[in-house]
């Protein structure tokens, strides 16, 4: 089943231009979007310096996952997190014009989320994920 998937994201990966998509802000005319601070949906990012030298961010997260397990694996599952991020929006809907609505959820709807959060918060435990997997940071930084 695994190969069949990593398979299948290879052959998407073949097929797709490798090439990124340039968007300019109307408002400034600057570059910015996807493939500038992290690869989204090319691995070439696309904005050079402009933000810092994020190319050596992104190897070194990558190194990370070889040094973890190795460089096959890594590469497999990045391959397959790009070719996500290429073939998923396709499939969303926008409930607004932007997209999403921020809002207060309801109180009572929260009073349930909030108690089930403090009688149950203790019972939390650290997630496994695949060897190998791009999508959870081998460096384990979290945010």
């Amino acid at each position: 089943m695994l190969n069949l998937f990593l398979g299948s994201a290879a052959l998407l990966a073949a097929i797709l231009p490798a090439q990124s998509v340039s968007v300019t802000d109307e408002n400034t005319g600057s570059p910015y979007g996807v493939d500038c601070t992290f690869p989204i949906h090319y691995k070439n990012l696309r904005c050079g310096n402009l933000l810092g030298d994020r190319k050596k961010v992104y190897e070194d997260y990558m190194q990370g996952c070889y040094d973890a397990f190795d460089q096959e694996v890594c590469d497999d599952y990045e391959n397959e997190r790009i070719a996500m991020s290429l073939r998923q929006p396709a499939g969303m809907v926008n409930y607004t014009s932007s997209g999403f609505k921020k809002i207060r959820a309801p109180e009572k709807l929260y009073n349930i989320l909030r108690n089930h959060w403090d009688r149950n918060n203790h019972l939390k435990k650290e997630e496994v994920w695949g060897r190998g997997n791009i999508y959870v940071s081998p460096m384990r930084i979290c945010f």
